[in-house]
């Protein structure tokens, strides 16, 4: 198994392992304090010139790029057609479509969910269309809930609204902010109501992050690079670092994506690895000077702490803090503040096999 090289950002802590509580994980960055606690409380990010505009863009245009999007299958064109859509839109949406584009409600780095699932939506859709879920029709032949509420929606004979990218992701963000499934149902009932078949159908697959329009979130890291004339590379290390697709998009804009750098508490995209055998290809493809770590039989986990505060990321960058009291414990341990990637492990004098 190989993987590509660390790249500390600190030289004093390169090669340095930590072993402790059934705990193991290299260190890739010792941050240092500077008289402070909480380090990576924020992302700081140097902004040039903004874009800004008076008209609001569409939640309508960014459906029907998704369609134009859907309909092909060439990774080629569905780059340029979303570098095309991106390319025109002012920063507050720029930065919403983009999250939206890689199928999810917000950026992963916010940890933010809308609590809103396949009961609650059925519950919605009944609401707006006036009967029970399961009288409104068959639906069975769909995979795609989406695709089910935009048949319902399409008797209505509703095309398309004048619903904003910005009061859709102000709809999201009450959903995430209010408790309860009756409230929840409530705001989306009425944003639903304002919308087309096909707005319908994406509001559905944005908020189940079930987008399956072929778009990949490296394509809208590529599409983010062509719309900027960007190099991709420098945007895949600005949203691994940043944890925020948005966000990259407006450095990329700017001209400044070298700026944003690894930030404690906000989870960076795992490197992944995948096997080989051929240690030439190895070189071939890493260079001279990559390094070769152990395949441990664990759970894959990222460690943000300051010396205070742990906490745990998944490779899915979810937070399971609480799942690991004695790893959150042992990582108290550690003096100053780090970022750790690695895998978490049965110990007991030596490593154990998970299963």
């Amino acid at each position: 198994m190989c993987n590509e090289a660390h790249r500390p950002l600190s030289a004093a802590s390169r090669g340095r392992s930590v072993r402790n509580a059934g705990l193991t994980a290299r260190i890739l960055t010792q941050l240092p304090d500077g008289g402070g606690r909480h380090l990576g409380a924020r992302l700081f990010v140097q902004r040039g010139n903004v874009t800004r505009s008076d008209a609001q863009s569409m939640f309508s245009d960014f459906v029907r790029t998704a369609e134009e999007i859907s309909a092909t299958t060439k990774k080629s064109v569905k780059e340029q057609i979303l570098a095309d859509y991106i390319s025109r839109l002012d920063d507050p949406d720029l930065e919403r479509a983009v999250v939206f584009f890689s199928g999810s409600p917000f950026p992963r780095k916010e940890e933010k969910v809308t609590g809103v699932g396949w009961a609650t939506i059925a519950d919605a859709v009944s609401d707006v269309l006036g009967a029970p879920w399961n009288e409104l029709g068959s639906t069975e032949r769909h995979g795609d809930m989406g695709d089910a509420v935009a048949e319902l929606f399409g008797a209505r004979g509703m095309v398309s609204s004048n619903v904003t990218l910005g009061e859709v992701a102000d709809s999201f963000a009450r959903l995430a902010l209010i408790s309860g499934s009756t409230k929840k149902r409530e705001i989306l009932a009425a944003l639903l109501a304002r919308l087309g078949s096909a707005e319908a159908r994406f509001i559905v697959k944005i908020l189940l992050s079930e987008f399956r329009i072929g778009l990949q979130e490296g394509l809208v890291e590529s599409a983010i690079a062509r719309a900027f004339a960007r190099p991709l590379p420098a945007v895949r290390q600005a949203h691994m670092f940043s944890g925020d697709l948005g966000a990259t998009a407006l450095l990329a804009r700017a001209g400044t994506l070298e700026s944003v750098s690894m930030t404690l508490f906000h989870p960076i995209a795992l490197m992944l690895a995948q096997p080989e055998e051929d240690p030439a290809a190895i070189v071939g493809q890493l260079g001279e000077g990559a390094l070769a770590d152990d395949k441990y039989d664990g759970i894959r986990a990222q460690i943000h702490t300051d010396g205070g505060e742990v906490r745990i990321y998944s490779r899915t960058l979810d937070q399971i803090t609480h799942r690991f009291p004695e790893v959150e414990a042992a990582s108290r341990d550690i003096s100053g503040s780090a970022i750790l990637d690695g895998e978490i492990v049965a110990y007991d004098e030596r490593i154990l096999p998970f299963a």
